[in-house]
């Protein structure tokens, strides 16, 4: 409606308007009110009478102020603009033109009841501190509030003017409901919805309805019968502004309608030719003007027999940010509207018609904007949406409807269908005369990309394509509540109005995929979301999804684990059961990230599931700590973390024991006559944990083949800590001297080595080395050793000795300084036999029967009887000076050459100890000249093996 305020016949006697001077004048609102132009009389401050403002910038600027005590207050709103200006043919007291300026306001302009101040100033609008900018004081003489301004004003001042302004301001009255109950009571202070309505349709003109901030969340329950409107109205459910409906208004008097699940029913509403009344609900709406709707719920309606259960419109229709579910008729179940219906941002659902136009129906144009058309059903044509007129759809989502007979989506019987950019999918019609999705009595127009049905068809140059599935395009699907048809779920997706979201998947033909006449919002006022390399459009920002609801996929979060991940060393097995959030999906992905830098890959798998697992041990030493990076994907976006393993260190059993002897680069042996107590070798470990085991002490002793522990009478060696010596007595028992290397040229000790809970067994091989000598001359000789103790002289090997080191066997050949050869041969038959080696079972040295001299001839010492006994007739042989005869050392120490043979070389420093034991003798032989005797220098019978060591 317009409201006039102050002088509508302004008297050129009295009124000086504008320009020349410039007011504050105030107005008073009855109630609420949107002001959306301004129109004042502007005088010129020049007498030419030719109908024109001849000083007039061309600028007229405005602010309308709160009432402070008579004068203005706070600015609460301002704007500018250029007016557009008629001659009224008057001219003020002064003869100037007055003209009528007319100004849209630019700005929204929202007032409750109550006074204000309106200023106007030619000119740019500036601020209280510029002097070019309207400002009030009282002029005493007149009690106006008024200001003077020359046409190019540098200051403003009084000055007295007879009348106040004369302007109007148009708008429209805005009435605000402050109750939810369904009255009419003058008296009770409130006002209701209907109260509301009955005094829009009396005010002529455009109205507005709103609603207290205190029923946001509530519910009408139209009890006294359908809202009629008569005259144009704007009703504004959308308290708070936000894009969502504040107020639902329902025609279910009772508040007994029930859903129905699986069925095509609300309570006793059934989608029949037959049904079409519920006994206890009315229409909600019914408008024989054009009607805005904002942020309402529309439910519960009915139409009886009649058309369009939530609402009946005549005229145009508005619907915006709204819901209209869940409401019947015979006719159009949602929504009906005779002129043109503009349908944004709203979801028309679960509405049913016993005939056809389940959803929504029209007869003119019909034009669907972000709108979601889901689970209407009609008895017999069309569930979804329809109109004899143009049928126009944009960015909408028609999913779920069915029709008795024919289409059960969306058709334009007397015009043409546009889709542009929208999903038309899940609408089946059970009779089969046009079981199509779209129909259309004109070629249907496809403008962008639009899906409709299930198919094949994937060639999208015509602008249509065929879904694979379903929930190739929903990112869920089952049956609709409503019609029982298997469709895009509908839910509250956020934004308050309810949408079918979409399939986070990058294979998902609906994602960026609309074209540049897609609205910047979705449904719910979600702005266009661009996911690279997706799509039609692939990384051209700001492009729409298909559709009502445009995904916001955001990458999936993966949940921070309660405890770090910890494994032992040589174990595998489930680490973790890993969790992630996805705002957009519930389906979610786990996999390994590719083999890389900071990826042990290959040491894990997971499950899809995301499972966790190590495949592969590890090992401590190696790495306390290995990395495994995992992806998970929500379909359209990958997170990766990367998550340390902790890997825990136990004791682990010694692999190998280490002997490193005393011999060249650490060869474990030693000579035969070593001492008791000679290292043999320093004994180590090979262990997983160290070398040594830095937490755990290794331990060794020696054991039998079979792992028992062996006492020191068994082995000729002992163990001191981690050393391997000789163990050995002197007196040794009949086995024989352990050390022998005519009894074996090695000795195996069996070592166990023991750390914590592990031992292993080890042979520790041990060489015994011959001794050596030196000859009378101080040089080095060859032997021949027989390691099977019978001389073969064609066969034998010679060996040269090493200086000192070694054993003496089988003394065989000495090669003396060049000049003569010493030989001797043991016959162990005791027959006179030069060319056979000889030992006898008693051991002793017999019938040594010949030594080759140095050129003086023959010297021959036997037993004629073969009895020879050392400890019985000698201790000593020598010649008593060079050539002479051998002489025999008695055991009073007396020389004797009772023994001496040929003349002419001798046999030197050949003695007896004498009998040490029953059983073992120790003779010396030594090659001397000096007659030394050295202590290395043993010949030892063990009663099998002669010896001569040096």
């Amino acid at each position: 409606m317009t409201v006039l305020w102050d002088q509508l016949n302004f008297t050129t006697i009295t009124s000086a308007n504008i320009t020349a001077f410039t007011h504050a004048d105030d107005f008073v609102l009855q109630n609420a009110s949107t002001l959306t132009s301004l129109s004042a009389m502007l005088t010129d401050d020049v007498s030419n009478n030719n109908g024109v403002l001849d000083s007039f910038s061309g600028t007229l600027s405005w602010g309308i102020y709160s009432n402070n005590a008579g004068s203005p207050g706070t600015l609460l709103f301002s704007g500018e603009g250029t007016p557009a200006l008629t001659d009224t043919g008057q001219q003020d007291f002064y003869n100037n033109d007055i003209v009528r300026a007319d100004l849209t306001l630019t700005t929204a302009v929202v007032l409750d009841a109550g006074t204000y101040w309106l200023a106007l100033h030619e000119g740019a609008w500036g601020s209280p501190s510029d002097a070019s900018v309207v400002w009030w004081q009282q002029a005493p003489s007149f009690g106006s509030v008024v200001q003077y301004s020359d046409p190019s004003p540098t200051t403003w001042t009084p000055n007295a003017i007879v009348s106040d302004t004369s302007f109007s301001l148009t708008g429209r009255l805005t009435y605000v409901v402050t109750t939810l109950a369904d009255v009419v009571d003058a008296n009770d202070g409130l006002l209701s919805l209907r109260e509301a309505i009955a005094a829009a349709n009396a005010d002529a003109g455009s109205d507005g309805i709103t609603f207290a901030a205190g029923l946001s969340g509530g519910t009408i329950r139209l009890a006294l019968g359908t809202l009629l409107i008569s005259d144009e109205l704007t009703i504004d459910g959308d308290i708070n502004n936000d894009g969502a409906p504040d107020i639902t208004i329902t025609g279910d008097v009772n508040g007994d309608d029930t859903l129905v699940t699986g069925s095509t029913s609300i309570s006793n509403i059934v989608a029949s030719a037959t049904a079409g009344t519920i006994s206890d609900n009315v229409r909600a709406l019914s408008s024989t003007s054009d009607l805005t709707i904002n942020g309402l719920v529309i439910t519960g309606g009915n139409a009886g027999g009649g058309q369009g259960g939530g609402i009946f419109s005549d005229a145009n229709l508005d619907l915006s940010h709204s819901v209209v579910a869940g409401n019947t008729a015979f006719h159009y179940g949602g929504v009906r509207v005779g002129g043109v219906a503009t349908i944004a941002d709203s979801t028309i659902s679960g509405n049913v018609a016993a005939q056809f136009g389940g959803g929504i129906g029209g007869l003119t144009e019909l034009n669907l904007t972000n709108v979601t058309v889901s689970g209407n059903s009609a008895g017999t044509f069309y569930g979804g949406a329809g109109t004899n007129g143009d049928l126009n759809v944009l960015n909408s989502t028609i999913t779920g409807n069915i029709a008795g007979t024919a289409v059960g989506g969306i058709v334009a019987p007397g015009g043409t269908v546009t889709l542009t950019n929208s999903i038309v999918l899940g609408n089946p019609a059970i009779g089969n005369i046009n079981s199509s999705e779209v129909a259309s009595t004109n070629p249907i127009v496809y403008t962008g990309l639009n899906i409709v049905g299930v198919g094949s068809d994937t060639n999208a140059s015509d602008g249509v394509i065929n879904a694979s599935s379903l929930d190739a395009v929903f990112a869920s699907v089952a049956l609709n509540p409503f019609t029982g048809v298997l469709s895009g779920v509908l839910a509250d997706n956020g934004g308050g109005i309810p949408t079918v979201a979409l399939a986070p998947s990058a294979t998902n033909p609906a994602l960026d995929a609309s074209n540049t006449s897609a609205p910047a919002t979705d449904a719910r006022g979600v702005s266009a979301f661009d996911i690279e390399g997706i799509g039609a459009t692939g990384s051209v920002p700001g492009i729409r999804d298909l559709g009502a609801y445009e995904l916001v996929a955001q990458p999936p979060v993966i949940t921070d684990l309660p405890a770090p991940l910890q494994i032992d060393e040589n174990t595998t097995g489930v680490l973790a059961t890993l969790a992630a959030t996805d705002a957009d999906s519930s389906s979610l992905t786990w996999s390994l990230a590719p083999a890389g830098a900071g990826n042990s890959n290959g040491a894990f798998a997971i499950t899809a599931s995301g499972q966790l697992s190590l495949v592969t041990a590890q090992d401590f030493e190696t790495s306390p700590s290995v990395n495994v990076e995992v992806v998970v994907s929500d379909g359209l976006f990958n997170t990766t973390r990367t998550f340390a393993v902790t890997i825990g260190d136990v004791n682990e059993s010694p692999t190998q024991i280490v002997a490193t002897g005393t011999g060249a680069g650490g060869a474990v042996e030693l000579v035969e006559t070593a001492a008791n107590g000679t290292l043999v070798a320093d004994l180590s470990t090979i262990d997983p944990d160290g070398n040594p085991d830095p937490t755990t002490p290794t331990t060794f002793e020696l054991v039998d083949a079979l792992g028992n522990v062996i006492g020191p009478t068994e082995t000729p060696f002992r163990i001191n800590g981690s050393q391997l010596v000789v163990d050995i007595d002197e007196t040794i028992g009949t086995a024989g001297y352990p050390l022998d290397y005519a009894v074996s040229s090695s000795i195996v000790a069996h070592v166990r080595a023991t750390n914590g809970a592990f031992s292993i067994i080890q042979d520790v091989t041990v060489a015994v080395q011959r001794t050596t000598g030196i000859d009378g001359g101080g040089n080095q000789f060859q032997v021949s050793y027989d390691t099977t103790d019978q001389f073969d002289w064609m066969t034998t090997t010679y060996y040269t000795s090493n200086g000192g080191a070694g054993r003496l066997w089988d003394v065989q050949q000495v090669n003396d300084d060049g000049s003569s050869q010493r030989t001797v041969y043991f016959d162990p038959a005791d027959p006179y036999a030069q060319q056979t080696s000889y030992r006898n079972a008693a051991g002793e040295l017999t019938d040594v029967q010949t030594l080759y001299g140095d050129g003086h001839g023959d010297r021959t010492l036997y037993d004629p009887s073969d009895n020879f006994d050392w400890s019985s007739y000698a201790q000593y042989l020598r010649a008593a000076s060079p050539g002479g005869p051998l002489e025999v050392y008695d055991e009073i120490g007396n020389w004797d050459a009772d023994y001496a043979g040929n003349p002419g070389g001798h046999w030197r420093n050949i003695y007896d100890v004498g009998d040490q034991s029953a059983e073992y003798d120790r003779i010396y032989i030594s090659y001397d000249a000096n007659w030394v005797m050295q202590s290395q220098t043993i010949y030892y019978d063990d009663g099998l093996v002669q010896e001569v060591r040096y």
